[in-house]
C-alpha cells in the first residue's frame, strides 16, 4: 500500500521533489526516494510529459487491425515495422476486437494518405479488417484504484483533459527538443536538460514554464505497467440510443475508481472508456450496472484487452 500510495501521488506531477512527495504520503523523503527508485528499476512505473496534441496543430489515427495468414515472424516484423514508424505514438498488441492497435500522430490528415496506403500495402495481405477513428477528445483520470476505499475520493477524478479548440501554438526549435526529452522521461531534471541542449537550467525552467502556461504541456504522470501489479487494460466502446444520456452515464462511469481513460473519436462507437480491471468479471460488473442504471439506452458494447504494449509516447519522432 505504501508503494500504490507512492505511485498516486507521483502521478499528479512526476517531476515533483522528492520532498513534497514525501509529505504528501507520510514517509521520510530517503524511503520515498529508494521506493521511486526501485518502482522505476523493476519496470513498474517510468515517466512521461502529456503533451496536447492539438496545441501542435497535431491528430491522433487510430488503426485497429485483425490479423490474417500470419505466423509469429510475421507479427514480429509488423509490430517492429510499426513501433520503428517515426509517425507512430502508440503499438498495443490486443485480444477481443482486434489483434493489434497503432496510434499515429499527424499534422495533416489527407497529406498522411499516402504514407498509410505504403504501409498499408506492404501488410495488407496479413489483415483481414482495420477500423479507423480519429481522436477528438481525451480524457485521463486519477489512479484512485490504487488507494484504500476509505481512502478514494470519487469526485473530481479528471486529471487531464484534451481537447481540440483551434488555438494552435507556435514554438521554436529548442522548445520542440525540450518536448522530445521531456516525452522519454519527464523526469529528466532541468539541469541535465541544459546540458543535451547546450543553454542554462533559468532557460530550460523558463521555457517549461512557458510550455505549460501555452498549455501545450499539460502535465508530468507515471505510466503504470498494470500486469505486474496483478490488472488488466481494458478498452469498452459503447453504442447509445438517446445521445441526451451521454454526459449522465459519463458521470456514472467515473466514479469508478477503475476508470482510467475516456476517449471520444470519430468513426467508431459513442463512447469509449479504459479501465485497469482485475479480471473479465469486473467488466462485466460494470456493463451490468450501466445496463440496469440506463435500461433501453446501450444499443451495445465491444471491448478488447492489451495484452503488450510495445511503444508508447505522446509525441511522434516526425516532430523531432
Amino acid at each position: 500500500m505504501k508503494d500504490k500510495k507512492i505511485i498516486y501521488y507521483l502521478d499528479q506531477d512526476a517531476r515533483q521533489s522528492f520532498s513534497a512527495l514525501a509529505k504528501k504520503v507520510g514517509l521520510h523523503k530517503d524511503v520515498v526516494t529508494y521506493r521511486v527508485h526501485k518502482l522505476a528499476e523493476k519496470g513498474i512505473i517510468h515517466f512521461l510529459t502529456i503533451i496536447n496534441e492539438h496545441k501542435l496543430g497535431m491528430n491522433y489515427l487510430r488503426f485497429c487491425l485483425t490479423y490474417q495468414y500470419t505466423t509469429p515472424e510475421i507479427k514480429k516484423e509488423i509490430i517492429e515495422y510499426f513501433v520503428k514508424n517515426k509517425y507512430t505514438v502508440a503499438v498495443h498488441a490486443s485480444e477481443g476486437q482486434c489483434d493489434l492497435i497503432v496510434i499515429l500522430g499527424v499534422k495533416n490528415t489527407p497529406a498522411f494518405y499516402d504514407v498509410w496506403y505504403r504501409i498499408f500495402s506492404k501488410y495488407r495481405d496479413y489483415f483481414s479488417h482495420q477500423i479507423f477513428s480519429i481522436y477528438c477528445k481525451t480524457v485521463e483520470y486519477r489512479y484512485t484504484f490504487l488507494l484504500d476505499r476509505n481512502e478514494q475520493e470519487t469526485d473530481n477524478r479528471i486529471l487531464f483533459n484534451r481537447t481540440y479548440d483551434e488555438k494552435f501554438v507556435k514554438i521554436d526549435e529548442i522548445d520542440m527538443k525540450i518536448l522530445q526529452l521531456l516525452n522519454k522521461n519527464a523526469r529528466m531534471p532541468t539541469i541535465e536538460l541544459a546540458e543535451k541542449l547546450h543553454t542554462t537550467a533559468l532557460t530550460i525552467t523558463h521555457r517549461i514554464k512557458k510550455l505549460i502556461q501555452s498549455q501545450i504541456i499539460l502535465g508530468f504522470r507515471v505510466a503504470l505497467d498494470y500486469s505486474k501489479l496483478g490488472y488488466h487494460f481494458y478498452t469498452v466502446n459503447i453504442a447509445i440510443k438517446d445521445f441526451t444520456k451521454i454526459k449522465h452515464i459519463v458521470k456514472y462511469i467515473e466514479s469508478n475508481p477503475n476508470l482510467v481513460g475516456q476517449i471520444m473519436v470519430l468513426g467508431q462507437m459513442d463512447l469509449e472508456f479504459l479501465f485497469f480491471l482485475k479480471n473479465i468479471e469486473e467488466l462485466e460488473d460494470i456493463m451490468n450496472g450501466l445496463s440496469s442504471r440506463f435500461p433501453q439506452v446501450i444499443k451495445e458494447y465491444t471491448y478488447s484487452s492489451h495484452t503488450h504494449t510495445y511503444k508508447f509516447q505522446y509525441l511522434p519522432e516526425i516532430f523531432s
